[in-house]
């Protein structure tokens, strides 16, 4: 079954008893103050592959480790990639090129009241799926409205391109990047398919990815190759995007419900006085961030006659269509 939401990056690892090869591009040493070594970290060895991609393996003689977006790999782009059962068919068609054993499952046992995999576990995973928004002013509009929001203790922020909204930069986490795919492919990939870029264009397509680091992966019973699947990655994607997407999308189409002084000031607004001159700079643009929650925005002037709210932007998750399928699986 096609799903619209697929995998764009795996950090994954598996501890062996049996001795193997050492891999990796060098490694860094901490010092201690007397001379002696605090910590050795083995660097990642790039295995490149056509069109420009990469993964990273390293391997210290017992624990295997790859890093990146496989199923990116010899493909000229990614606007959609593979669910997490293919993801792990390709991690493991790269382990045999380099002889290396393969990721598994394992075997599961208790652990201080939880249940652990000696088998393979991810430390990260982002996952990721296609917005259609219908053009490129949707896309706009969009951003615009996602700046406004706020997520609680993740922080949001509009990058300085102005084509994406990172929220929750920095955690340690989980961490969402909203943006334009179109702008992200012209700016990356130096080689295009005429038909996919056109395919992006005509859709509006915005990429909403979610970082999940090792954490948040555990807490979600993710982390082991032994307890992971598809529906499961998905249920927890779905969560992060009806709290960051589809809540707040469902708020700019309801009856408007502020409290005292937005009403007042929206009242103002209506009338046609000059807020500005009434709030101080702090407080006039607390109350215009409030009001643009509601599809409000106080910094332009209200026409008598026309509607204040804003129009109602049609979110679409998308699933690769047909003749994007067939490319790749030339290359899976």
């Amino acid at each position: 079954m096609k799903s619209d939401i697929f995998i764009d990056w795996i950090t994954i690892k598996q501890t062996h008893p049996e001795d193997l090869p050492v891999i990796n591009n060098g490694s860094i040493l901490i010092i201690k103050n007397d001379g002696s070594i605090e910590q050795k970290i083995d660097k990642y060895l790039k295995i490149e592959g056509s069109y420009e991609t990469k993964v990273m393996v390293r391997c210290n003689a017992n624990t295997v480790e790859l890093s990146g977006n496989v199923g990116r790999m010899n493909r000229i782009d990614n606007l959609f990639n593979f669910d997490i059962d293919k993801t792990i068919e390709i991690c493991n068609k790269i382990m045999r090129k380099l002889n290396l054993p393969l990721f598994t499952s394992g075997k599961s046992y208790y652990y201080k009241n939880e249940i652990v995999f000696t088998g393979a576990k991810i430390t990260r995973l982002d996952v990721t799926c296609n917005i259609g928004l219908g053009n490129q002013s949707n896309i706009n509009k969009f951003f615009s409205f996602l700046g406004n929001q706020h997520y609680g203790r993740l922080k949001n922020r509009v990058m300085p391109d102005g084509h994406s909204v990172v929220i929750g930069m920095g955690s340690r986490y989980i961490s969402v990047t909203i943006y334009n795919k179109l702008i992200e492919m012209e700016k990356h990939i130096k080689k295009q398919d005429q038909d996919v870029l056109d395919y992006t264009y005509s859709k509006g397509i915005v990429r909403f990815e979610a970082r999940l680091r090792s954490q948040y992966l555990k807490e979600n019973g993710i982390s082991y190759l032994g307890n992971i699947n598809q529906k499961k990655i998905e249920n927890a994607f779905r969560k992060k995007f009806n709290e960051i997407i589809v809540e707040r999308a469902i708020e700019v189409d309801q009856d408007i419900q502020m409290t005292k002084t937005e009403l007042k000031t929206y009242g103002m607004w209506l009338s046609g006085i000059s807020l500005r001159e009434i709030y101080s700079k702090a407080q006039y643009y607390r109350l215009r961030r409030n009001l643009l929650k509601h599809g409000i925005d106080i910094s332009i002037p209200y026409i008598k006659g026309k509607s204040v709210r804003r129009e109602i932007i049609k979110i679409e998750p998308l699933l690769a269509p047909d003749w994007y399928l067939e490319t790749m699986r030339k290359v899976a």
